[in-house]
């Protein structure tokens, strides 16, 4: 892909398949110590631009040089596809950092996942990494902002947040179109025995056949968010805390959904490095 056709922010970056890109540090990554990651795996948020992902990216550029980063974007499509559907995508990326993982003087590899959106795809590459017989890919987690609950309202509002008209009557109308279309068919899922979508993420990324214990786990949340309950996030950091993963918590007060960045760059960036360094 010409470097013309990369979305906005991702200047320097090769795309490997749909949605999915890498950055490959030019930094010699020979005296990389066994705690400083050399990839960075990047599940971003259901609908994030390109624009606001490269905040982050370039956050982690400037924490470590060395380092590779993955990004894997997802749309409204992927995240509510099948897995079979989404496998062939998320193979690609799986390839990576299997690859990576068997380099010579290769250091961490942090999985850094965003809204329930960036859960599902990371789950869904736990999911890929077991069934290939790899159980110990990452070497700590970042969960931002997630994972929720099952929330008709919250996933409504999430889901519709970047397509409504600009119409109040309309944007109404929408809104409660949205609402009942995915209320129906969670109740047809729910009639043939189907696993809804959220609880499924929350039983997968507490699942260490997954995602092996000795991973320790970053949970970053807000009382303020108005799409992800963050009692809900506590109650999974308690539940894995259960489990035998090892978990710190990260709690802001006023900041918005996938926006703790916003409260401060240097505040947000430190408490990862601080977290990815420990031993």
């Amino acid at each position: 892909m010409s470097a013309s056709a990369l979305p906005t922010g991702f200047e320097g970056y090769s795309k490997l398949a749909d949605s999915v890109y890498i950055y490959q540090s030019t930094r010699d990554p020979s005296n990389t110590t066994s705690t400083m990651p050399s990839l960075i795996v990047l599940c971003a948020w259901m609908n994030a631009s390109s624009k606001h992902v490269a905040k982050y990216t370039s956050g982690y550029k400037k924490l470590y040089p060395k380092a590779s980063i993955l990004v894997i974007q997802s749309r409204l499509e992927d995240v509510f596809a099948s897995d079979k559907l989404q496998a062939p995508r998320l193979k690609v990326a799986c390839d990576i950092v299997s690859s990576h993982k068997k380099s010579e003087n290769a250091g961490s590899v942090v999985l850094h996942a965003m809204s329930n959106g960036g859960g599902v795809a990371a789950a869904r590459m736990g999911q890929i990494f077991h069934d290939r017989g790899q159980t110990r890919v990452f070497d700590k987690l970042v969960l931002d902002c997630l994972p929720g609950i099952y929330d008709l309202r919250q996933i409504t509002t999430a889901v519709s947040m970047n397509h409504l008209p600009k119409s109040p009557v309309l944007r109404f109308l929408v809104w409660w179109y949205v609402y009942f279309r995915i209320g129906f068919f969670s109740f047809l899922g729910s009639l043939i025995g189907r696993e809804e979508d959220i609880s499924k993420l929350r039983r997968r990324l507490n699942d260490p056949k997954l995602f092996y214990t000795g991973a320790a786990r970053l949970y970053m949340y807000s009382k303020n968010d108005a799409l992800i309950h963050h009692w809900a996030v506590r109650e999974h950091a308690m539940e894995a805390t259960k489990r035998g993963y090892r978990t710190q918590e990260v709690v802001y007060e006023k900041a918005n959904h996938c926006a703790l960045l916003m409260d401060g760059p240097e505040k947000y960036f430190n408490a990862i490095k601080d977290f990815v360094e420990e031993q």
